[in-house]
């Protein structure tokens, strides 16, 4: 998620910490610039001063991971996964918090 991701990292991240300690944000930017990134991201991560998002870069094929469903044409694909599987995926072309409540939906219920 880069600065077009910030908005639903933020708000996802504050949503989480006050109800679902037991689920993890991670954003991961796809780019071809795999070290500028990592060095952009320690920044991005103070901005935004997440507490329960790790931000980190995919190292490999621009597209993602296999099994990520990654929309080309979005600014931000988000997925969630459970046991290391897809279990949702949303691409956006503009985003905001109102999207937040939509992507939570699709975790697990709370145990």
């Amino acid at each position: 998620m880069g600065p077009a991701g910030g908005p639903l990292s933020r708000d996802a991240d504050k949503e989480l910490s006050s109800d679902r300690q037991d689920v993890a944000v991670v954003a991961v930017w796809l780019t071809d610039d795999v070290e500028k990134t990592k060095e952009y991201l320690p920044r991005v991560q103070q901005s935004l001063n997440l507490s329960q998002t790790t931000l980190a870069v995919h190292s490999g094929d621009k597209n993602g991971p296999p099994g990520w469903s990654i929309n080309p044409g979005a600014h931000l694909t988000a997925i969630v996964a459970e046991d290391s599987r897809v279990t949702a995926s949303f691409g956006f072309r503009s985003l905001n918090e109102t999207n937040v409540p939509s992507v939570l939906q699709k975790l697990k219920p709370k145990q």
